[in-house]
């Protein structure tokens, strides 16, 4: 009995880590445009954060780096969608 309820805890523990797993933007000229246009028509008092964010996506883009630039593109477009 008390295998199979480790063995339920160990399965539930790996086959759901894939399901909460998000999808990151990718880091190129068209996600970042895509995202700069969400964070231009997004209301006023939620521009400022996305545009930091968008501004640090851009350095990261620059650098090559692009798990970073992939985060900050992701921010910078859930900040301008806050409620």
């Amino acid at each position: 009995m008390y295998k199979k309820l480790v063995l339920a805890g160990v399965a539930t523990f790996f086959f759901t880590g894939a399901s909460f797993a998000q999808e990151m933007k990718m880091c190129d000229d068209k996600t970042f445009e895509m995202v700069k246009m969400e964070v231009e028509a997004a209301p006023e008092d939620k521009k400022e954060m996305a545009k930091m964010e968008l501004m640090m996506a851009k350095e990261k883009m620059d650098a090559k780096m692009t798990k970073e630039c992939s985060t900050h593109l992701e921010k910078a477009s859930k900040a301008s969608m806050k409620q």
